[in-house]
C-alpha cells in the first residue's frame, strides 16, 4: 500500500471578517494539479480520493504567519511576487477559499486554533482581561500529546505566553529563546516604552531554535508549531525588502508610526506602507522556504502534514 502524505497550507486574510487560502499537497502524487476547494463536500473528495491512506500517523507541522493577508499571497493572484516560495509549495496543492479567522487579533484567534471553539465560547478574547484558558477545554497539543505525539512549539508573539494557557499539552514551548537573544540583533528599534518592539527580525533565529529541536527529535513522532512575526507592523524590513517593492518612493513615512494613521492619508504614503509589509512578508517567506527544505532534508516531507496559516491580516483601509 503505498503512503500518502497530506501537505496543508492555509493563508488567512482578514481585515474585520474575510475568507482564507488553503491548500494541500499529496506528495503521494507527484505533478499533482492545485486545486481550490470551497465546500465540505470538496475537502471530503480532497483528502479520500486517490490511494487508500496511510494508517501511520503522520507528524504535524503547523506554521503561523502572523498578521499575513491572503490576498497578498502572490500564488493567490497578488500582483507582487512576495510568497515564491510559499508558492512553489502550493503548486500541488489543495487551496481552501471558503475559510473564516476567527478574530481580527493574534490571542483569541490562536486559541480557536488550538482549541476549534469560538472566541466567545473559549474567551480568550477580551484585551483588558486576558485569563488563563478554562482548565476542562482541551487543545489540539493535549490531544495530540495523549495520542503518542512528541509536541514543542516555538513562539516569537509575545502575546502568546505560557499564562493565558497556549502551552498546554506542549513538552517544550519555547517563548523565552528570543527574548534571551539580544546578540542575534533582532529587533531593529525599540519605543522609549522598554520591551515594546516596532520591528522584529524573529525568523532566523526561530529558524535556528526549531531545527535545533528538529535535529534530536525527527526521528519520534510530533507536532511541530513554529510561529512567524516579522509581518507584524512596525513595518521595517531590512535590506533588501526595504526597498524591493517601492524603491523610487520618496517620502518620509518609513514604515513606524501606522497605529497613528489616519484615513485620509495621502495615497502615495499608503502604497509605501503596504510596500513595507510586502517587503517583510518576502523576507518572512525566504525563511519558511528554508525551514521546509530543512524538513526534507531530514526525510521528513513524505510523512509529515504540514500546515502553513495566518491569524489575520491589517486592513490598512
Amino acid at each position: 500500500m503505498k503512503k500518502k502524505t497530506v501537505i496543508i497550507t492555509l493563508v488567512c486574510f482578514l481585515a474585520v471578517a474575510a475568507t482564507v487560502f488553503l491548500a494541500i499537497s499529496v506528495t503521494g502524487k507527484r505533478g499533482v494539479t492545485a486545486r481550490k476547494i470551497k465546500n465540505d463536500d470538496d475537502i471530503f473528495k480532497a483528502v479520500t480520493s486517490g490511494e487508500e491512506a496511510s494508517s501511520e500517523k503522520p507528524n504535524i507541522v503547523l506554521i503561523v504567519v502572523d498578521t499575513l493577508r491572503a490576498d497578498h499571497v502572490s500564488s493567490d493572484g497578488y500582483f507582487r511576487d512576495t510568497t515564491p516560495r510559499i508558492d512553489n509549495f502550493a503548486k500541488t496543492a489543495y487551496r481552501f477559499t471558503n475559510l473564516v479567522s476567527a478574530s481580527s487579533w493574534t490571542v483569541p484567534s490562536h486559541m480557536s486554533m488550538f482549541t476549534g471553539l469560538y472566541p466567545g465560547v473559549h474567551k480568550i478574547d477580551e484585551a483588558e482581561t486576558i485569563r488563563r484558558l478554562d482548565g476542562n477545554i482541551t487543545t489540539l497539543a493535549e490531544l495530540l500529546k495523549k495520542n503518542g505525539y512528541r509536541t514543542a512549539g516555538f513562539i516569537t508573539n509575545p502575546l502568546l505566553i505560557i499564562g493565558f494557557g497556549f502551552a498546554r499539552g506542549f513538552d517544550f514551548y519555547d517563548n523565552f529563546t528570543l527574548g534571551l537573544a539580544g546578540e542575534f540583533n533582532l529587533f531593529a528599534d525599540q519605543t522609549e516604552e522598554a520591551g515594546v518592539c516596532l520591528s522584529s527580525r524573529t525568523s532566523p533565529i526561530i529558524n535556528k531554535a526549531t531545527l535545533n529541536w528538529l535535529k534530536t527529535n525527527h526521528d519520534k513522532k510530533f507536532f511541530l508549531f513554529v510561529h512567524y512575526y516579522d509581518p507584524h507592523y512596525y513595518y521595517l524590513p531590512q535590506p533588501p525588502y526595504d526597498t524591493l517593492f517601492d524603491p523610487g518612493y520618496k517620502g518620509k513615512v518609513d514604515g513606524r508610526d501606522i497605529t497613528g494613521l489616519k484615513p485620509g492619508i495621502p495615497k502615495r504614503d499608503l502604497e509605501h506602507i503596504v510596500a513595507l509589509y510586502d517587503g517583510e512578508i518576502r523576507y518572512t517567506d525566504e525563511y519558511i522556504g528554508a525551514l521546509l527544505r530543512e524538513l526534507d532534508s531530514l526525510g521528513l516531507k513524505e510523512k509529515t502534514l504540514f500546515i502553513i496559516t495566518s491569524d489575520h491580516g491589517d486592513e490598512f483601509f
